[in-house]
């Protein structure tokens, strides 16, 4: 579980982080973001762009979250929808940690 993963957590390898988001199901919930998006987020959220802290990691789901929303709303402009009420990057960022 998340739980059991945080609470070992000092810092994460970009492959453990990848592989974090395969258990959790990332790519098959998400199939809009592509690895290279995931890997930039990771880079963009770690000091030395190998290993993230516990702090950074959770920096990278906001990271997630901004990208989600952005996409999302782009293809719903596309396809002329409305964006729902309440629709935003708090609401992404929720939809993460409730997968979590």
């Amino acid at each position: 579980t998340f739980d059991d993963i945080s609470a070992n957590l000092n810092k994460l390898s970009m492959g453990e982080y990848m592989k974090f988001l395969t258990e959790f199901g990332f790519y098959d919930k998400y199939p809009q973001l592509r690895k290279p998006d995931y890997t930039m987020i990771f880079k963009r959220c770690s000091k030395d762009n190998r290993q993230i802290e516990l702090d950074d990691f959770f920096n990278t789901f906001e990271q997630l979250a901004e990208k989600i929303y952005e996409i999302k709303r782009a293809e719903m402009a596309e396809e002329g929808e409305e964006i729902p009420e309440g629709y935003s990057v708090a609401s992404c960022l929720q939809e993460i940690y409730d997968a979590i």
